[in-house]
């Protein structure tokens, strides 16, 4: 989009407000706005647009997608939840609506479905570097840990330069992790 500090979003607000006076039934615009008033921070203002467009076009999943997003952010995870559901019944295809309904669940603690939806996200699109550090996370907190180091290792192989402490973290717990299973296995073939 181009924009970045509060003065291009109140610009960009400005540009929406006059698309929408041209057409004020563009439901797409609304979902452009909201967009604009989440990045101010304005989760409310982003709420009550991304509904204006969803009024307007039901199946609009952006909408749906991004009003979880805004839930999550004032954390009410349970409507998000069932945002970014709707959001993938309208189109069952979308890597990050999985992944972002995986960490809402992970937010609750359930570490399951949190690894089955960045499962499926991964299906989608297999290169979804956040989508494997949240999995491997989720699978070390879920008891699961011998599924922790091959998404590890997803990760770190997909993951780009701005992951940097992540990917140290990552190569961390696979130490921890790897060290961990050798001190068992001998412990086991006793």
């Amino acid at each position: 989009m181009g924009y970045g500090n509060d003065s291009q979003w109140q610009e960009y607000l400005g540009e929406i407000n006059q698309a929408l006076k041209l057409d004020p039934k563009y439901g797409p615009a609304y979902n452009y706005r909201g967009n604009a008033y989440h990045e101010l921070g304005q989760y409310d203002r982003a709420i009550a647009d991304y509904t204006q467009a969803l009024k307007l076009n039901p199946r609009l999943a952006a909408a749906y997608l991004n009003r979880g997003v805004a839930h999550r952010k004032k954390g009410n995870v349970d409507r998000a939840i069932a945002d970014y559901s709707r959001a993938l019944k309208q189109n069952p295809y979308l890597p990050q609506a999985y992944y972002l309904r995986g960490v809402a669940y992970e937010n609750k603690g359930d570490h399951d479905r949190a690894i089955a939806d960045f499962n499926r996200s991964l299906k989608i699109n297999p290169s979804f570097a956040e989508a494997h550090f949240n999995k491997a996370l989720a699978c070390e907190k879920a008891g699961r840990q011998a599924e922790a180091p091959p998404a590890y290792r997803s990760f770190i192989q997909y993951s780009s330069p701005e992951y940097d402490v992540q990917v140290r973290y990552a190569l961390e717990r696979l130490r921890t992790l790897e060290q961990s299973a050798r001190s068992a296995a001998p412990a086991a073939a006793r």
